[in-house]
C-alpha cells in the first residue's frame, strides 16, 4: 500500500477535487489522507502536511510508500489561532479545529474575501504583500527541505497564477529572489495555476461553481497533466 498525502484550500479539500481524481485513476494500491480545507493559507498547507507525514513514519511507514502532492493557495490569506474559542468568528470554515483528533483551542482562516470584523481590521491595519509573499516562498522552500530531508517524494503546483501575488517583489528584493530561485521546479509538474489551466482548455464543461474547477476538469487535468509527471518520474 502506497500513501498519497495531500493538501491545499478549496481546490484540494473536496470531493469534486483532484486528489480523489487522482486516487480513482489509480486504482486500490493507494491511499489518500487529504488534509485539506477552504480558505487555506500556505502556513497551513505546510503544517498539515508536515504532520500528516510525521504520523506516518511514527507508525513505522517506509518514505518509500509515501507521496505527497501539495497545490499552494493564494500568498494573501493568512491565520490565527486563539485558545478562546467564542472569540473566533463563524463562517463556512471557522472556527477551524485542527489537528481533528486533539486540537487545543481553534483557528480563524482569513482571506481579504471575510466580512468578519477581524478579516477587515487585519487587512486594513496589519496585512503586508510584501510579506505575504515572503512567506509564502519560506514555506515552500521549507517544505521541499523537510520532504528531502525525510527522503519523501513529492510533488507541488498552485491553484491559480496569482499564487504569489503575481510574482510581486520577486524581481526587486534580494531575499525574495533568493527564495524564488532555491525553489526546485523539476518537481512542480506545471507552475501554470488549475485554475488558468481550466479556463485555457476545457471552458465549456460545467465548473463546481463560478470560481471553482468542476469533478470533469478536476479529471481531466489530472489525466492530462499530473499523471503523466507521475509515471514519467516514476512515482507511481
Amino acid at each position: 500500500m502506497k500513501y498519497i498525502v495531500t493538501s491545499g484550500c478549496s481546490f484540494t479539500a473536496y470531493h469534486r477535487c483532484w486528489p480523489f481524481r487522482l486516487i480513482e485513476q489509480l486504482g486500490e494500491n493507494y491511499s489518500l489522507i487529504n488534509d485539506s480545507e477552504g480558505s487555506s493559507n500556505n502556513a497551513f498547507i505546510n503544517r498539515r502536511i508536515v504532520y500528516q507525514t510525521g504520523k506516518l513514519l511514527a507508525q513505522g511507514i517506509s518514505p518509500k510508500d509515501i507521496i505527497v502532492g501539495v497545490m499552494w493557495s493564494n500568498a494573501v490569506r493568512e491565520n490565527i489561532h486563539d485558545h478562546q474559542i467564542q472569540n473566533i468568528e463563524r463562517d463556512d470554515v471557522n472556527p477551524y479545529y485542527w489537528p481533528k483528533e486533539e486540537s487545543t483551542g481553534a483557528w480563524q482562516l482569513l482571506s481579504p474575501a471575510n466580512t468578519s470584523k477581524k478579516a477587515l481590521t487585519y487587512y486594513q491595519y496589519i496585512f503586508s504583500h510584501y510579506q505575504s509573499v515572503l512567506e509564502t516562498y519560506e514555506y515552500v522552500n521549507s517544505l521541499q527541505n523537510y520532504l528531502n530531508n525525510k527522503g519523501i517524494k513529492y510533488f507541488m503546483c498552485p491553484y491559480m497564477d496569482v499564487w504569489d501575488c503575481n510574482g510581486e517583489h520577486n524581481n526587486d528584493d534580494p531575499y525574495i529572489k533568493m527564495l524564488v530561485d532555491s525553489v526546485d521546479y523539476s518537481k512542480w509538474p506545471t507552475r501554470q495555476g488549475q485554475w488558468e489551466w481550466v479556463k485555457e482548455n476545457y471552458s465549456n464543461l460545467k465548473l463546481a461553481n463560478p470560481t471553482h474547477p468542476g469533478i470533469q476538469h478536476n479529471s481531466l487535468w489530472v489525466k492530462g497533466i499530473l499523471l503523466p509527471w507521475l509515471k514519467e518520474n516514476k512515482y507511481v
